[in-house]
């Protein structure tokens, strides 16, 4: 990729803003529904990981999950404003910042619901599933921009702007 490219994957890479929203707004339902019952975990486990899971790491995983949704869709609507007053340099940077943050917090999750033990415990738990979900969405979402840029890479893509022949000069009048 060169420094000129456009940085369309990244954006891709990042999710929308509105697969954000749908996710965190979800999650706080989720947990505003019935808090006990989602960060309920029915039994007990003697492994380590499983029982700091169980205890007090539900509590701080959920917290980077959403605190990551949250960010990204501020830095989102910031890099948007600053490309539109022609601040593209720093709207690189935050789109750049964006995508770190959010794969910083997907693998955060998932070494945090990653044990060898007693996960016959821990996946009955609704706080398990939704963060499992979390981490395949990311995914999908990955998977979805390899496929996108492989397409692309075949087939030349013209907006509706370019089929009007309003891509040039005759957008100016």
């Amino acid at each position: 990729m060169k420094p000129t490219d456009n940085l369309a994957p990244y954006i891709l890479a990042s999710m929308h803003p509105i697969m954000h929203m749908s996710l965190l707004f979800t999650s706080f339902i989720m947990i505003a529904h019935d808090r006990e019952k989602f960060y309920e975990i029915p039994g007990t486990c003697d492994d380590k990981d499983a029982n700091k899971f169980a205890t007090t790491e539900k509590y701080h995983l959920m917290f980077i999950m959403m605190t990551a949704h949250l960010i990204c869709i501020a830095i989102h609507y910031l890099y948007q404003v600053l490309n539109h007053y022609n601040q593209k340099t720093f709207a690189n940077i935050l789109l750049v910042l964006k995508v770190l943050v959010y794969i910083y917090a997907v693998m955060e999750v998932q070494t945090g619901i990653t044990f060898e033990n007693c996960t016959d415990i821990t996946d009955n738990s609704v706080v398990m599933a939704w963060l499992t979900y979390e981490v395949i969405a990311f995914y999908f979402n990955i998977l979805s921009v390899v496929f996108f840029l492989f397409i692309a890479s075949f087939k030349k893509f013209r907006t509706i702007r370019d089929r009007l022949n309003y891509g040039g000069k005759e957008r100016k009048q």
